[in-house]
């Protein structure tokens, strides 16, 4: 596995080969992304810790889709549903570096079919670093078959590198979220006024629902998301419209983290560009379909920020 080191100023970033893994993010020394103490547990690891997950990332109701191809039968692996795109999950394969410079890198991998999801298909994910701490990501995927794509990065954050993240301050400028049913699957898109998912304002993550969240908002163009605590703020931005934010209550790692930590429920979050979840079962809902000559391109940007 190798390990490509990206440096700009006092800012830093490790990428890995295996997955695409970001496996971690600095200023000054100080990382925010939570991984593995032995960096090979991310060949076998299903937490999809940093990884760009794809070709479809989130959840699939009843693990099925239909197209006009017909009916597309997916594996099974998140209770009734799917979830992560299962063993066809682009994190699960070892990518090709394509260019790597002293601040960026650009990976790629050849896809092929199967797992129910259709055509073969060629990725390339490239990240860079600037030298104000934003870290971006871009990607490409192009299919030889119609298939609905919606890849995101996975990483864990965790602003103070350990321990519970729930006095993290969050800001989500979104009118929306999207309800959910028990199995997370979309229901409905409803407004956050009211609602213990109104983050418009700067709220305290612990202060509602336990901090418990695996939901997706609603982003209008141009929306900054920003978390923050006394000493660093992480912000986000993306041309997708929506993103999940996962306040990992499932983790449970047996497995130490960096520095031995370990990765339980509430140690970090994930903010998950995406468009909505389960979108080939609801033409209502944004998607992306790659093949026939459309190729699938969008863009996320971090931005680590030491006060």
């Amino acid at each position: 596995m190798k390990v490509i080191k990206l440096v700009n100023g006092e800012y830093k970033s490790e990428i890995l080969d295996q997955g695409a893994i970001l496996y971690s993010y600095s200023v000054s020394g100080h990382d925010i992304v939570l991984g593995f103490e032995n960096i090979d547990d991310n060949i076998h690891s299903n937490s999809f810790f940093g990884q760009v997950v794809g070709p479809f990332a989130n959840r699939i109701n009843n693990a099925v889709y239909h197209d006009e191809n017909g009916d597309h039968i997916l594996e099974k692996n998140n209770g009734k549903n799917h979830l992560h795109s299962g063993s066809r999950n682009y994190g699960f394969q070892k990518w090709d570096i394509v260019e790597e410079t002293e601040s960026s890198c650009t990976l790629s991998l050849f896809s092929p079919e199967g797992f129910g999801f259709p055509g073969d298909q060629k990725v390339e994910v490239k990240y860079s670093l600037s030298s104000d701490g934003r870290l971006s990501l871009q990607y490409k995927i192009q299919g030889d078959k119609e298939c609905p794509v919606n890849p995101t990065n996975h990483a864990f954050f965790n602003l103070d590198g350990e321990g519970d993240v729930r006095d993290s301050v969050v800001t989500i400028p979104a009118e929306s979220y999207l309800e959910v049913d028990d199995g997370l699957i979309p229901t409905s898109v409803t407004k956050v006024e009211g609602t213990e998912f109104d983050f418009r304002k700067p709220t305290v993550l612990g202060s509602r629902r336990k901090g418990d969240y695996d939901h997706c908002f609603v982003l209008d163009d141009g929306a900054t998301i920003r978390v923050e605590n006394s000493g660093y703020a992480l912000e986000m931005k993306t041309s997708l419209p929506g993103v999940q934010f996962y306040t990992s209550g499932h983790l449970n790692r047996k497995e130490k983290g960096k520095k031995g930590m370990a990765l339980v429920p509430y140690t970090g979050f994930c903010l998950e560009s995406e468009y909505y979840p389960d979108f080939p079962n609801r033409p209502d809902f944004p998607g992306f379909v790659v093949g026939k000559g459309k190729t699938y391109e969008s863009w996320t940007e971090y931005k680590l920020i030491k006060k």
